[in-house]
């Protein structure tokens, strides 16, 4: 299909290159600004009205499509403040003082926000985590 427009006309111009084997070739589209602005109406229409409550099956329904997700989980024991050239001159068997009681608990942050509050333990031969509270999320 192929239309002609105006020459004043505002247009979207995308251009994309297709590789099929060795043979390649350019593929150039010029999208009419008033195409653009139209689409733009629609989806604004749309979101207007998804901005209501999920219901049970839809969170469900998200809930299993995420499930499978990796997140970044770290249980940090915040430490003293170093100098640079001290950090640089530790060494194997140096001794790093905490501000941290043994009985206090660690925040343990999913993606770079503390969501669980517990210990280090021994687990198995292995270390683990004992999520003892959750700390009150703020919206």
């Amino acid at each position: 299909m192929l239309q002609i427009l105006a020459p004043n006309e505002a247009v979207v111009a995308v251009g994309i290159e297709i590789r099929i084997g060795d043979s390649s070739g350019t593929l150039n589209l010029a999208i009419p600004s008033i195409n653009i602005k139209m689409i733009g109406q629609k989806f604004d229409q749309q979101w207007s009205l998804r901005k209501t409550d999920p219901t049970e099956a839809e969170q469900q329904r998200v809930l299993n499509l995420i499930r499978n997700s990796q997140a970044s989980l770290d249980a940090r024991l915040n430490g003293p403040k170093l100098l640079v050239r001290d950090l640089l001159q530790i060494e194997e068997g140096d001794l790093l003082r905490f501000d941290h009681r043994v009985d206090q608990l660690v925040d343990c942050e999913v993606n770079g926000k503390s969501k669980y509050r517990g210990r280090v333990v021994n687990f198995n031969q292995k270390k683990a985590f004992l999520i003892e509270s959750m700390p009150e999320q703020s919206a």
